[in-house]
């Protein structure tokens, strides 16, 4: 956590003019100019950007799958992966037209479509 003094003025020790935050948050606030000298548009900024936060550590929290349909009908599903996560596998486990995975051996010359969604547990 961080004090910050919410009208900017550093000499002002009123306990209404300080707040503690994030380093996340701060930078939030930064990022969306969301600083002011008017200390109670200042203490909205800090709501903001803490519900912003927190919002973005929970989207990150959600699991995801990745299905793979291919072209004969089958489809091969990767639990707890994302889209990010299996194009970084492809690249390190891609041999020749197969791509190795902990799951499944996929043969990416059949593969019509890749892609990601929400994990129905």
């Amino acid at each position: 956590m961080i004090l910050i003094f919410l009208d900017g003025n550093k000499n002002n020790f009123d306990i209404k003019n300080i707040a503690a935050i994030t380093r996340a948050e701060s930078l939030y606030l930064t990022d969306h100019h969301l600083w002011f000298e008017d200390a109670e548009l200042s203490k909205a900024g800090t709501l903001i950007a803490k519900v912003a936060v927190k919002a973005k550590e929970k989207s990150r929290d959600v699991k995801k799958k990745v299905i793979i349909y291919m072209d004969n009908g089958q489809t091969a599903v990767l639990h707890d992966c994302t889209l990010k996560k299996f194009m970084d596998s492809f690249k390190k486990n891609h041999f020749e037209q197969f791509m190795i995975t902990s799951q499944a051996m996929i043969n990416m010359n059949h593969v019509v479509n890749v892609v990601e969604q929400a994990n129905d547990d």
